[in-house]
């Protein structure tokens, strides 16, 4: 039930006023902290081109108060709107993902909890010295004497 409306109705779809009422039980999510870190980004780069609201909804085709809702956080950031925006501002998504994730634009760590590496061969240096420490490790104590190796032809 809408708090706003005090009722249920079959015409209302959702509230006019963002409540957490959608019409089917279902709750209006939230922008998160990489959402928060993307519209700066976004906002940063329209400032530098000296760019109004209104601008960036024409050349990326995103309904003016749509992008509005997004730019000042009423709303989270799909990734087609994020290729439109992106598109208008010459920008490459991922490269604008990427700087998102950076510890120092989100004010916290990455995503994935570790350090993002600088380049793909840093990137790849990591994994095999993380893949290299698991394979280290014992296994014996997880094997049971008693099965047989499945690959092992019977006696």
């Amino acid at each position: 039930m809408c708090s706003h409306f005090g009722t249920k109705s079959r015409r209302l779809r959702s509230c006019v006023r963002k409540c957490d009422y959608s019409g089917m039980g279902m709750r209006r999510i939230e922008p998160g902290r990489l959402n928060a870190a993307l519209v700066a980004i976004l906002r940063e780069e329209l400032g530098a081109r000296g760019w109004s609201v209104r601008q960036l909804a024409e050349r990326s085709g995103i309904p003016r108060t749509r992008t509005h809702g997004t730019l000042v956080g009423e709303r989270p950031l799909n990734v087609d709107e994020l290729t439109a925006f992106c598109g208008a501002l010459e920008l490459t998504a991922w490269r604008v993902v990427r700087r998102a994730e950076a510890p120092s634009a989100r004010g916290a760590e990455p995503a994935g909890g570790a350090e993002t590496p600088a380049s793909p061969a840093a990137y790849a240096e990591a994994a095999f010295a993380k893949l290299d420490e698991v394979t280290a490790r014992d296994y014996a104590p997880a094997a049971s004497p008693r099965d047989g190796d499945p690959y092992e032809p019977a006696d």
